[in-house]
């Protein structure tokens, strides 16, 4: 859910940050999205390519954990072997895609959190200093002895 979120979050930002008006807004707005790009296929490619190994490291640690022998579980054909070790399969596989999806998903936090900074910094820019306090008194000031209505029966 978090990671919809941010992915939700990251797009509307993006188009926020499409409209920025000053050259070197949307220099760096270009800069941060190209460098969170170029971060989120580097761990695409990484998992492509060691997926295996770490499912098979995750398999490894969740048999330690739990106190598998996981070199004689390998041996055993039995069915309650045969279904303890699919599980423990689907169990790695799940942690391992876990890990991927959150390694992503802070990725697009960092990219969020920086495209919002900066649509932050435009739009303080734009609007100009803001007053630093409030009026000290909003109410009607008419009601002062000295502005009280004429009163004719005196």
């Amino acid at each position: 859910m978090e990671n919809n979120l941010t992915e939700l979050d990251l797009e509307l930002l993006r188009r926020d940050a499409r409209a920025l008006t000053r050259t070197a807004d949307w220099e760096k707005q270009l800069e941060i999205a190209a460098r969170h790009d170029k971060e989120r296929n580097r761990q695409e490619r990484i998992f492509a390519r060691d997926k295996d190994k770490r499912i098979e490291m995750a398999t490894r640690r969740i048999a330690e954990r739990n106190g598998f022998d996981l070199a004689a579980l390998r041996r055993r054909s039995d069915a309650r072997s045969a279904h303890l070790k699919k599980r423990l399969r689907a169990h790695s596989v799940r942690d391992v895609d876990r890990d991927h999806i959150r390694r992503i998903a802070q990725i697009n936090r960092s990219e969020v959190k920086e495209l919002q900074a900066l649509i932050d910094t435009a739009r303080d820019r734009e609007n100009g200093p803001q007053p630093s306090h409030a009026p000290k008194r909003l109410t009607d000031q008419r009601n002062v002895p000295d502005r009280l209505p004429f009163n004719r029966s005196r």
